[in-house]
């Protein structure tokens, strides 16, 4: 039975990260024998950056150790950006018999955040990327890279069950300057808009109108997943830093059976049709028109959910995901 050690810093069963619970529920029913490195335990909450930043010396140093102690056959690494530079490394060199993974999220060059910077990319045996920019950035570095889209958790989406639709259009993300831009722009031309917004960060908004059709609530996991079908259309607005990629809300918005209008990027024309599992907009005047010709087509707006949703079942879950990235170390 291999072992498999996950490091990181969003902890199992933390609703806010419940795609990390996922994964390791994954990992654990296909049988092998997991450990967990919970690099969050060194981080001590609101205290400042400046303090924090001595806690990461820490515990890298107790990754190593925990590596070299337990010899774990792959190492599998969450994200990775609070690892510090010849950490991993530093391990291979005491462990040279276990292979080493990252799962890289979005900004992995810190182009928005400088912390998001991973630093060790060149230390590992394989990194999964699901932003193809980057993953063709690394190729041209000559590090060794899989390019492999996100995933829904199919289970746990067919766990959840409504009644029925009771909003006509959500958007479900964390707040930034570019998303409550276009958002306020659209409820300024579409002021009668049935829209929903949900998510962390919003008292940053500085459009009070806007925030009329904000709730306070945070939803995760089954919560989040029950919105989302009681939902006729989700919104979906990238993060600055996605250049030819999707997200989790992408495939999780098309699990839920709920028709996806999705800000326009050309990753999205290669994985999926466009007008058959989703559409697109550039603006907000054209997100207005496709959320009032889709709400006047409930029909059609529920054949495209069906087929995205038997789509990504076929295509996107997670066990695609896992399966592609230990295929890729054997």
């Amino acid at each position: 039975m291999k072992k498999i050690l996950i490091v990181s810093e969003y902890r199992e069963n933390d609703p806010r990260y419940f795609q990390v619970t996922s994964i390791i529920n994954f990992i654990r029913s296909q049988g092998y024998d997991l450990d967990i490195f919970d690099m969050h335990k060194f981080v001590i909450p609101r205290l400042p950056w400046e303090i924090n930043i001595n806690f990461v010396y820490l515990r890298s140093l107790f990754l190593v150790k925990h590596i070299v102690r337990t010899k774990p056959d792959i190492v599998f690494v969450l994200k990775g950006h609070g690892i510090l530079r010849k950490t991993i490394a530093k391990a291979r060199s005491l462990a040279s018999a276990t292979r080493f993974i990252l799962h890289a999220y979005d900004d992995i060059f810190g182009v928005i955040n400088d912390y998001s910077r991973s630093s060790c990319i060149r230390e590992y045996d394989i990194v999964a990327l699901y932003d193809k920019y980057n993953w063709e950035e690394l190729n041209e570095r000559h590090i060794n890279s899989i390019y492999t889209p996100l995933w829904f958790d199919k289970e746990l989406f067919d766990s959840v069950t409504v009644k029925g639709k009771k909003y006509d259009v959500t958007f479900a993300g964390s707040w930034n300057k570019k998303r409550e831009k276009l958002l306020n722009e659209l409820v300024e031309i579409y002021p009668d808009i049935g829209l929903h917004i949900w998510g962390p960060d919003w008292n940053h908004c500085s459009y009070k109108n806007l925030m009329k059709f904000y709730h306070p609530e945070a939803v995760y996991a089954e919560k989040m997943v029950m919105i989302f079908k009681e939902s006729k259309i989700l919104i979906n607005i990238f993060d600055e830093h996605t250049i030819k990629a999707t997200n989790y809300r992408t495939y999780e918005a098309l699990g839920s059976k709920s028709l996806l209008i999705n800000e326009a990027n050309s990753e999205l024309n290669n994985l999926f049709k466009i007008g058959e599992h989703l559409d697109v907009f550039s603006n907000a005047r054209e997100l207005k028109e496709k959320i009032k010709y889709y709400l006047n087509n409930e029909e059609l707006c529920r054949e495209m959910s069906d087929t995205a949703y038997n789509y990504v079942s076929e295509n996107y879950t997670l066990a695609h995901f896992m399966n592609k990235i230990f295929d890729s170390i054997k």
